[in-house]
């Protein structure tokens, strides 16, 4: 089987793996009890890695939650501050509101550049 991208989310769709409402998915929900990850996505993220050429034989790295926030977070704001820089947004405001409304940013924390 060829796969279009090393996307785990493609390799999922292929291998057939089921929504919450068929007790299958990310987790497996058995009724009564809590969800429990489903050790066949494992199997996904193993051949994802493979097909990107990512880790192979080594073992993930450990990342704290700040470490994943800076990873997710700096860029958006480093893109924020190019497009005023280039004058495509007026004020930071502007982009404060967008992030809020169309990213879903929680509000109480003001925006993206806030």
């Amino acid at each position: 089987m060829e796969y279009e991208d090393d996307n785990g989310l493609q390799l999922q769709r292929y291998s057939a793996c089921r929504c919450k409402k068929d007790g299958g998915g990310y987790y497996l929900y058995k009724k009564g009890k809590s969800p429990e990850p489903d050790p066949s996505v494992l199997q996904i993220v193993e051949e994802s890695r493979r097909l990107a050429s990512i880790m192979s034989g080594e073992e993930p790295i450990s990342v704290t939650d700040q470490e994943i926030v800076e990873m997710l977070f700096f860029p958006v704001v480093n893109e924020a501050c190019r497009v005023i820089e280039e004058g495509v947004v007026v004020r930071a405001s502007d982009l404060d509101n967008a992030s809020v409304h169309g990213m879903k940013f929680p509000s109480g924390r003001g925006g993206i550049m806030y």
